[in-house]
């Protein structure tokens, strides 16, 4: 495709499609959530969206690695659909985050339609070029992506269909002649700007002498007051939201990464207050919670807060800020004190008040952070040990130590609980923030850090004078006031200023004082240029030094003296702790307790601990039966379309309950704002946990009624799993089994062994089909588990049990019995056998048909492979092969999961290079990867991409085994192939191993566990694997205590075809150990195994001979 002459267009109406060139092509993806997660990406171009945020977003019931296994599989559903069509390369995948950056040639239509939008798109060419894509009458714009999405993103996805249908009410005017004009309703006159949810904290400063109702236009000495509000918010990571002629509010927590949002906003209320003019104090309220945030043109906030946060600030009196609970665990240590619960009008509920004097406030916690009433895990020796060092007399100990690691590992909360307790013993604490904003703009975290300590305005003079005494010099005094009001000094003035800061910091006590640098690494060159000096002076004025660096980026602070400590992941222990301090945590049975401390292992303390509380259930409760209210009779109609989703349109609403009620109900709706316009007869509701409230009051018969008119609805329309799931809500377990199996097959057609495995599940909790169909559908789930857990998982193995105590109708399909006996086989190893080829013969016996023979001629060539019996193996594979030259793909799969053409070539081409047939191998293996390209499942390409590595692996090939290990563990990863990840991760630890990489023994050892619960038949390989990894890393002991009791059990194994290199590894083994008469032996057995099973390419790779 050459994308620079050919205009294409990404259109997220209703189905995504590719508009432009011969035709509209529609992107095939398998999952829903492919469909939002490119739709999110799209619609905020060169945006770099974390893993974790996007997790968070499409799976909000997961744990963080649940979610980002899941989103794994998506992504790589998306970038395989982006390859098929030959689209340009616009999706940036990196290990963090995933971005869509826009190319030539390339638009979407949450581009063009844009509130700000360019005379271009991303590329060139007139604005009509593109605007001729765009379809004449769209659909819903990203349809049904929100099912199963987080309460965030589906108040993003309705802000965003709101401003699309906004800007495409807008462009239809613009393209109406003037005789005649189509109206517009008022709310979607304007373009909205792309909209998020997000958990800020909102400051409302009520400026004095402006009465709270009193709209009218300021006077002109209110201007230069708001702009010192501006200025001040700034320095504490604030931003201007709304402002009027009675004040401004401001948020804290948009776009900034500092720690603490709410701890800032106090401390900036504190700011202005100070720098009020003389004889002018103002008000301030404080709240923080979820609100709609809108980034562009400029920062703005929706919600009731905004409301909430007024409210507060005109409660307060003059000099005064009230904030509500949601600030109660930061408000006392900033000297609020309880003010009692009081309601206000329009906001329905009570809240529980604070407040102070602004003027009186004191700061009993350090600023750095946001950490007030959380607990403290697993770092309290090491804060101990810190404060021991800094406390210690001059020349006694370390007084200078910077706390490095990456994002998230808890830098700034371990510095920050070293100042509480330095400060809680009446020692003085200076701290200063570098912020990544502010690492280009000249002394700003130097002023940030001066103006903290002084304020501003007509009282920053009176506050030095306080705090620094009358023996401050006068230069000094005045290079201190003149920097606080220039934000600027020049090179005479530094001596003046640093002496300044010098007094400053003396004047805050006797004891030493604690000058904590967080970020460091953001710190502005100025800043740091003054610094050095200033530390190297600190033998007139007793300073200790506590910095934060983040591992990556450059320390541009080198103190003398300066101790750097790495600081890992919390450990289990400290896991434990935080897991078991969460809300939930008593809930939790031990095994669940477990599975939470082994996904958190290693994970950043702001995935695990970070989360906030969501807002009052009671409160949401009365805001939904308010709305509700307003519908009177036409409740039921609401009630009906909560079934169907939270996206439903007229059509399906009439067909539940009928036209005139659908009609009236869909209007009403509308109209008060319970649900929104998403095209023509297509509506969603505003919210998801409105539409959980309204399903919650419906009766439960009633209820029943509607999910099963809905289900018949929906199965009419081909959404088997979405019907199966109403036909259940509906009490209907019949047609849920039959949906739910057909659910099963579409998904298994499709190549999606997960979602085949949950509705095989759901089918399997309702009770298999009776007759012949439940045998099949338990054929068919058994297959399912095994291609996704392994051949001898125990999840398969209880379903083979059973199939294998049921009692066969005497007249069953040949077909059907072939694929029992065909599944005894492949579970074999979990029904205590030491090996299959009994199995196999039996099935070579049953097999009548070429299909048939062609899947027990592999089952008896893949057992003699594992058993070393070369020759006969051989024999077996290579007549597989021929007779697949008779059959179609379909056909070789009928009773596998994937093509055993595949397998066959891959294992043959293993088994040549074993008896040195080295150029067949090669040939062989490559034609294995070529048909797993053209197969119809990618398990098949992850199963040549192991045995390639395999090969590679015994060669020392160590590129290919790199690359091949690496392709395949990506494949499993993304497919959700447990068994197949397993394997493929061994080998990516065996290149590390074999690279002089450091490698995981504890997840070597997880590794084999899992392997050895998807197939316990090889635990001869599994242990060949760990063997040869620890022998490459120079564990010569633990390696040969490990292969001497591989050796006593190989024969109960059925993989005994590298009983040759058990005892070559454990000749290696004794050697390094000294021991060089049992080395020896060792080898001479190894050459008898291997000249007995004729591995004449494994004699000649060692350079051994009979």
């Amino acid at each position: 495709m050459n994308v620079s002459s050919e205009k294409l267009l990404l259109a997220f109406s209703g189905r995504p499609v590719v508009h432009g060139g011969a035709a509209p092509r529609p992107l095939q993806f398998k999952y829903r959530k492919t469909v939002a997660l490119l739709g999110y990406l799209a619609s905020q171009p060169r945006r770099e969206v974390r893993r974790e945020q996007l997790a968070d977003l499409l799976w909000p019931g997961l744990d963080m690695p649940a979610g980002r296994a899941n989103l794994r599989v998506v992504l790589s559903d998306l970038l395989a659909q982006w390859r098929l069509l030959g689209l340009p390369e616009a999706i940036q995948v990196h290990r963090e985050w995933i971005a869509f950056q826009p190319v030539a040639g390339l638009g979407t239509d949450a581009e063009l339609l844009a509130p700000q939008r360019p005379r271009d798109m991303p590329s060139a060419g007139p604005l009509a070029v593109w605007v001729d894509l765009l379809p004449s009458e769209p659909d819903a714009w990203l349809a049904g992506a929100e099912e199963g999405t987080s309460e965030a993103f589906v108040a993003w996805l309705d802000a965003q269909r709101l401003r699309m249908d906004a800007a495409r009410a807008a462009w239809a005017a613009e393209a109406s002649p003037p005789a005649a004009p189509q109206e517009i309703e008022p709310i979607l006159s304007v373009p909205l700007p792309a909209t998020e949810t997000a958990a800020i904290t909102l400051l409302r400063v009520q400026l004095p002498d402006v009465a709270a109702s009193d709209r009218q236009p300021s006077a002109p000495a209110l201007s230069p007051l708001m702009a010192a509000v501006a200025f001040t918010a700034q320095r504490f990571d604030g931003v201007v939201l709304d402002v009027d002629d009675a004040g401004c509010t401001l948020g804290f927590g948009i776009d900034s990464r500092h720690t603490g949002q709410r701890w800032q906003a106090l401390r900036c209320a504190a700011g202005l207050a100070a720098a009020m003019p003389a004889g002018q104090q103002l008000s301030a309220g404080a709240t923080h919670g979820w609100l709609l945030v809108e980034r562009a043109p400029a920062p703005h906030a929706v919600g009731w807060r905004m409301r909430l946060v007024e409210r507060l600030a005109q409660r307060a009196e003059p000099g005064e800020l009230v904030c509500d609970e949601s600030m109660a665990d930061v408000a006392p240590d900033f000297g609020c004190l309880p003010l009692g619960p009081q309601r206000f009008r329009g906001l329905g509920r009570e809240f529980t008040l604070f407040g102070c004097r602004l003027d009186e406030a004191v700061t009993t916690l350090p600023p750095g952070g946001d950490f007030a009433g959380s607990s403290f895990f697993g770092r309290e020796a090491l804060v101990q040990s810190i404060l021991a060092d800094l406390r210690a007399p001059a020349g006694g100990g370390i007084h200078r130590y910077c706390l490095a690691g990456e994002a998230g590992v808890g830098k700034t909360r371990t510095a920050w609980e070293c100042a509480r307790r330095w400060q809680a013993q009446g020692a003085p604490l200076v701290w200063m923030s570098g912020l990544p904003e502010g690492a280009a703009v000249p002394w700003r975290s130097l002023h940030d850090l001066v103006a903290g300590l002084l304020g501003g305005g007509a009282g920053a003079a009176e506050r030095l004078a306080r705090i620094a005494g009358a023996d401050l010099p006068t230069p000094a005094r005045e290079a201190l006031l003149a920097f606080l009001d220039t934000r600027n000094v020049g090179r005479r003035q530094r001596a003046d200023l640093a002496e300044g800061l010098l007094h400053l910091l003396h004047g805050r006590g006797s004891q030493p004082a604690l000058f904590v640098v967080d970020d460091v690494q953001w710190l502005d060159p100025a800043t740091t240029e003054f610094l050095l000096p200033l530390a190297a002076s600190a033998s007139q004025v007793p300073l200790r030094w506590l910095l934060t660096h983040r591992s990556g980026e450059a320390q541009p602070l080198p103190l003398g003296g300066l101790r750097t400590l790495a600081l890992a992941p919390l450990d289990d222990a400290a896991a434990q702790a935080i897991v078991q301090s969460l809300p939930d945590a008593a809930s939790l049975s031990p095994q669940a307790l477990r599975s939470r401390i082994a996904n958190a292992r290693g994970l950043p303390l702001y995935l695990l601990a970070g989360s906030l509380q969501p807002d009052s259930a009671s409160h949401f409760n009365e805001f939904c039966r308010a709305l509700l209210n307003r519908l009177g009779p036409l409740r039921e109609g609401m009630e009906a379309a909560a079934v169907l989703g939270m996206l439903f349109s007229l059509d399906d609403l009439a067909h539940i309950c009928g036209q005139e009620l659908a009609e009236r109900a869909f209007a009403r709706a509308l109209e008060t704002g319970l649900i929104l316009s998403r095209g023509r007869g297509q509506a969603a509701f505003f919210h998801a946990r409105l539409r959980e409230h309204l399903l919650s009051i419906t009766p439960a018969e009633l209820l029943r009624q509607h999910a099963r008119a809905a289900a018949a609805r929906t199965a009419g329309q081909g959404l088997h799993a979405r019907a199966a799931a109403l036909w259940e809500q509906g009490g209907q377990p019949d047609a849920a089994a039959a949906a739910w199996l057909q659910a099963a097959r579409h998904a298994f057609a499709e190549d999606d062994i997960c979602a085949a495995c949950d509705s095989y599940a759901r089918l399997a909790a309702l009770g298999y089909l009776p007759g012949v169909a439940g045998i099949e559908a338990r054929i068919l789930h058994a297959r399912a588990l095994i291609a996704r857990h392994g051949y001898g998982s125990g999840e398969a193995h209880a379903l083979m049990v059973e199939l294998g105590r049921m009692a066969l109708p005497p007249m069953l399909d040949p077909v059907i019995r072939f694929d029992l006996q065909m599944l005894a086989y492949l579970g074999s190893s979990s029904q205590g056998e030491a090996d299959g080829l009994d199995y196999a013969r039996r099935l070579e016996a049953s097999a009548h048909s070429p299909v048939q023979r062609f899947a027990a001629a592999w089952a008896n060539g893949n057992t003699l492979f594992w058993l070393g019996r070369f020759a006969e193996a051989r024999v077996c594979l290579e007549a597989n092969l021929a007779l697949a030259d008779e059959l179609d793909l379909s056909e070789r799969m009928a009773h596998f999961s994937s093509d055993l053409v595949v397998f066959a070539r891959a294992e043959l081409a293993w088994l040549l290079w074993f008896v040195g047939e080295t150029a067949a191998a090669e040939a062989m293996v490559d034609a294995a990867v070529r048909t797993a390209h053209a197969s119809a499942t990618r398990q098949d390409l992850c199963i040549a991409q192991c045995f390639r590595a395999l090969m590679a692996w015994c060669r020392r090939d160590q590129a290919t085994l790199a690359a091949a290990a690496e392709s395949a563990w990506l494949l499993a990863d993304a497919e959700g192939l447990q068994f197949w990840c397993g394997v493929s991760g061994m080998l990516v630890v065996l290149a590390q191993a074999h690279a002089g990489m450091p490698v995981d023994f504890e997840a070597v050892a997880a590794g084999m566990a899992a392997m050895q619960s998807g197939y316990r038949a090889a635990a001869t390989t599994e242990a060949w694997f760990v063997i040869d990894a620890l022998v490459a890393c120079g564990r010569h002991a633990d390696a040969l205590a490990m292969v001497e009791q591989a050796l006593a059990a190989i024969d109960l194994s059925e993989h005994r075809y590298c009983r040759m290199e058990l005892w070559r590894l454990k000749s290696v083994a004794l050697a390094a150990l000294g021991r060089a008469g049992e080395s020896a032996q060792a080898l001479d057995r190894a050459v008898a195994a291997g000249a007995a099973v004729g591995a004449r390419g494994w004699l000649q790779q060692w350079g051994l001979s009979p």
